[in-house]
């Protein structure tokens, strides 16, 4: 009947059914929207978690040593030498005892030729006659450089180290018509001439710098100092293999060198150039495989001076064929 209110049954049979509920009062379809957005917040928390810890254990990472430390050891080892007495020593007795004076005290005579050959053979063979220009970062009393002059008799260089005293005794023990020796630190080597020479070698000082800005600085010096072509090898860099150690930084993990978001899927072939020096990674080398005992658990990296960054680029005097590209 038209206007007539509905009946009471009419009323209960239009209404929506009920909404159900859990116990916790919450609809099962919006608990599962709750659900799905926790789960994949929780996801996204444990990628970034992932990420975080991967780029910590690669970051070099300070050790207990310090650089005034190694310095004063340096310093004191030095002063303990008697100069009379190395320099009467016969050619023999030095190659078996100079690079003890630096602490190399693990490697016999053939050992540290060999140690010493392997930071440049990988490059390609130099013949004896060559005649080049090196510069050897750290090099304590001269033992690594009175090497590299005897393999090659037409070489000539620079030698800079942080300690005084180590210096003072390299400068009596190498030839000076051949070699120059500065106390100098590697950060910033002010004696060292720009563009002049074709290798840098560094048996161990880059293990010794205290932090990674410390090693930027020191790779822009090399840079500074090599000329483009040449080559630079470091050795003796701590990794997670290392375990304790003598170095200021107790790791420099090697994907350092590497192309960080590629170093997992494919390692080789992936080498890139440090950011600004003009440098590019040639690849590494752990040193277990070099067969020397003081050199297990550690590794070399080479790399070489492809280009002039825009840093160390002079107009006029440097050649803009060999600038370098912007990155």
């Amino acid at each position: 009947m038209q206007g007539a209110t509905p009946l009471l049954g009419d009323i209960e049979a239009t209404r929506s059914p009920p909404l159900t509920v859990d116990s916790d009062g919450m609809p099962p379809a919006r608990k599962k929207i709750k659900w799905l957005v926790i789960g994949v917040v929780a996801v996204l928390v444990c990628v970034g978690m992932f990420f975080y810890i991967r780029d910590q254990l690669r970051k070099p990472r300070k050790g207990d040593v310090t650089r005034d430390d190694t310095v004063d050891w340096f310093d004191e080892e030095a002063k303990k030498i008697n100069m009379t007495e190395v320099l009467a020593w016969s050619e023999e007795e030095k190659d078996e005892k100079i690079h003890k004076i630096s602490h190399w005290s693990g490697f016999n005579a053939t050992d540290y030729k060999g140690f010493v050959k392997e930071h440049y053979e990988p490059f390609f063979p130099i013949p004896t006659d060559k005649k080049f220009a090196f510069l050897d970062l750290g090099g304590g009393v001269g033992a690594f450089s009175r090497r590299i002059l005897i393999d090659f008799p037409e070489s000539s260089g620079y030698l800079v180290d942080i300690s005084p005293s180590a210096v003072g005794i390299a400068a009596q023990l190498l030839p000076k018509d051949r070699m120059q020796t500065y106390v100098n630190s590697v950060h910033k080597m002010k004696n060292i001439p720009s563009n002049s020479v074709n290798f840098v070698f560094s048996g161990g000082v880059l293990c010794y710098l205290e932090e990674w800005t410390d090693i930027m600085q020191t790779l822009m010096e090399v840079s500074r100092t090599l000329k483009v072509g040449g080559d630079f090898s470091a050795s003796m860099l701590p990794y997670h293999k290392s375990g304790a150690n003598s170095c200021h930084m107790d790791r420099v993990d090697p994907s350092i060198w590497f192309d960080r978001e590629t170093i997992w899927s494919n390692w080789e072939g992936k080498r890139f150039s440090m950011p600004g020096t003009g440098l590019h990674v040639l690849g590494v080398s752990e040193m277990d495989m070099w067969g020397f005992g003081h050199g297990y658990r550690r590794y070399c990296v080479y790399m070489k001076k492809t280009c002039q960054p825009a840093a160390l680029f002079t107009e006029g005097v440097d050649d803009p064929a060999t600038r370098c590209k912007p990155e």
